[in-house]
C-alpha cells in the first residue's frame, strides 16, 4: 500500500527512522540525462563531438558528496563512473576470492592493500566504455603511495575534486543515507531524497557504523594532506556542507568541467588553492 501524500510505501514508515522523505523535483531531470546548461543529453553531447573523454577524480572524507556527485557527473557527460566501494561490493555479493578477503578489511573500516587495489582499478578503466567515455574515480586514490603508482599502472587524471564536509555533517549523512545497488546513488532522506518509485529498493551499506567512520575520518586526514599536495595543478576545492543544496554542488563542479574544457581552468585555480581552509 502506498502513501497517497507522499508516494512512499505505508510499512516503510516502520523502518526507517528518518525525517519524512521529501520530494525531489530535480532528480529525474538528471537521471533522464539531460543537461540545462546546453539542452542536450549527454549522448547527443558525445554524437556531437563537443565533450571529449576526460579522467576525473572525486576525493573527500566518507560521507563528503563523492557517490551523490559522481553519478549524476556521468549522466550528464557520460563520464563511467568507478566506485572502488562498489566495485568491492560486486565482488563480495558474488561471493569471489578478492570479494571475501575485502570484506574482512571492509567491516573493519580498514583501506586495501596498494597490490589489490590498483590492479583492481587498472584492469577496470582499460575496458572499451572507459576508454571511449572517460572515467569518474571515487575516493580513489585514497594515499599518496596509490597516487604515486598510478602512472605505472596507467591510471590517468586530468582534474580532481576535493569535496569538503564537516565531521559532524558526514556523521549526519553516515547515520541515514542508504544507497540504491541498481545505480550506485547514495541518498539521504533530507538533503538529497531518493525518487519515491526506488524508496523499496534502497541498502544501507554494512560499513556505515559509528565505530566504523571514526577510524575512516582519522584514515582520511592522516592520508589526504599529502594527496592534497600531490595533484595541486588539478585540484579543485568544493564546499559540499549540509547547508548547501546537491543540485547547486553539482552545477559548481560542472561550471569547473566547462572551464576545463574551455582551456581556463588552470590559470584561475592555480591563484584559489593556496587560500583554501585546511581540514
Amino acid at each position: 500500500m502506498m502513501n497517497k501524500d507522499n508516494n512512499y510505501p505505508s510499512w516503510f514508515l516502520f523502518i526507517a527512522p528518518f525525517p519524512r522523505w521529501k520530494k525531489n523535483k530535480h532528480f529525474d531531470v538528471y537521471v533522464k540525462h539531460k543537461c540545462r546548461c546546453c539542452g542536450h543529453s549527454h549522448r547527443e553531447q558525445h554524437q556531437d563531438g563537443r565533450h571529449q573523454a576526460r579522467r576525473i577524480v572525486l576525493l573527500g572524507k566518507p560521507c563528503s558528496g563523492k557517490g551523490t556527485q559522481a553519478p549524476l557527473l556521468s549522466s550528464r557527460y557520460g563520464f563511467i563512473h568507478l566506485s572502488t566501494g562498489q566495485m568491492l561490493r560486486q565482488e563480495l555479493s558474488e561471493k569471489t576470492a578478492l570479494g571475501m578477503l575485502a570484506a574482512e578489511y571492509m567491516k573493519q573500516g580498514d583501506m586495501l592493500p596498494d597490490d589489490i587495489m590498483l590492479p583492481l582499478v587498472a584492469k577496470r578503466i582499460s575496458q572499451p566504455d572507459c576508454q571511449k567515455h572517460g572515467y569518474i574515480l571515487d575516493g580513489f586514490p585514497r594515499t599518496l603511495s596509490q597516487a604515486v603508482q598510478m602512472s605505472r599502472y596507467s591510471i590517468g587524471v586530468d582534474l580532481v575534486f576535493l569535496l569538503q564536509r564537516s565531521d559532524e555533517d558526514a556523521q549526519d549523512w553516515m547515520r541515514h543515507r542508504l544507497y540504491d545497488p541498481s545505480t550506485g546513488v547514495l541518498y539521504h532522506p533530507v538533503y538529497f531524497p531518493p525518487p519515491a518509485h526506488r524508496i523499496p529498493y534502497l541498502q544501507r551499506r554494512m560499513d556505515d557504523q559509528e565505530a566504523v567512520m571514526q577510524k575512516r575520518l582519522q584514515q582520511y586526514r592522516q592520508n589526504t594532506l599529502p594527496l592534497v599536495h600531490f595533484f595541486q595543478d588539478k585540484l579543485v576545492w568544493i564546499d559540499t556542507s549540509n547547508k548547501r543544496p546537491t543540485e547547486q554542488v553539482f552545477e559548481e563542479i560542472c561550471q569547473h568541467v566547462e572551464r576545463w574544457n574551455a582551456g581556463v581552468w588552470m590559470k584561475q585555480q592555480r591563484k584559489d588553492i593556496v587560500s583554501r581552509p585546511s581540514f
